[in-house]
């Protein structure tokens, strides 16, 4: 079982990379800082970012990263294979790279796609 997650996780963090941030820009080309008035509600989601994964999603997202596993699918290796897994399950690349950033950005998430991974690794 720790072999599947370390797995999971680890092909979890290649997606991270894959759709990461681009590179910071040189100090004069950086936007100038927030200040605390200009803060937005970390809870309102900002332009661009994904406030609604439906659990269907969620479960197909988490199903894309065990069966990867399982073939030892490398999405960094082999994209269109992995590509091809996403969608088998239903979704097309661009949601899937939407709800990566949804999770990484959600704690909420990040705690229902441990608990359906560890309950689709049971089954």
């Amino acid at each position: 079982m720790f072999k599947h997650i370390f797995a999971f996780l680890f092909l979890l963090s290649f997606t991270f990379v894959a759709c990461g941030d681009d590179p910071m820009p040189p100090p004069d080309e950086q936007p100038p800082p927030v200040t605390q008035d200009q803060q937005e509600d970390p809870a309102t989601p900002g332009p661009g970012d994904v406030a609604d994964v439906s659990d269907d999603e969620l479960e197909s997202f988490v199903e894309v990263n065990l069966r990867a596993a399982r073939e030892d699918v490398d999405p960094q290796v082999d994209p269109h294979g992995f590509e091809e897994i996403i969608a088998d399950k239903g979704l097309d690349t661009e949601r899937y790279m939407e709800i990566q950033t949804a999770i990484q950005r959600d704690p909420r998430l990040q705690q229902e796609v441990q608990q359906l991974f560890q309950e689709l690794q049971q089954s």
